[in-house]
């Protein structure tokens, strides 16, 4: 800078410069924002997915439940079926020995 007009051009380069910077600084802090956003709508997202995961995990296991449920019901029944049809031909047979 030998002359005043090689210092007002570096003090005009500078001014250019400065405002580029608050520019890019600029652009970067709204695409901060939005990228900031977009994680919180991605986070509130995923929680929502985990819940309604959670819910159909647990009608299943409510769904499974039920059945194992009927099932063993319908085999008490059989069994106590099977208990009683046996036990008539016992009673039959006890009664004629009886007789005899």
């Amino acid at each position: 800078m030998k002359s005043q007009r090689g210092a007002w051009g570096a003090l005009d380069s500078t001014r250019q410069a400065i405002a580029r910077v608050a520019e890019i600084l600029g652009d970067l802090g709204s695409f901060s924002s939005r990228l900031q956003a977009a994680a919180t709508v991605t986070s509130a997202q995923e929680t929502e997915i985990l819940a309604a995961r959670n819910r159909i995990t647990d009608i299943d296991v409510a769904q499974e439940s039920a059945a194992l449920l009927r099932s063993r019901i319908a085999q008490d029944i059989g069994v106590a079926i099977l208990s009683q049809a046996n036990l008539q031909p016992q009673i039959v047979l006890t009664l004629l020995q009886a007789r005899q």
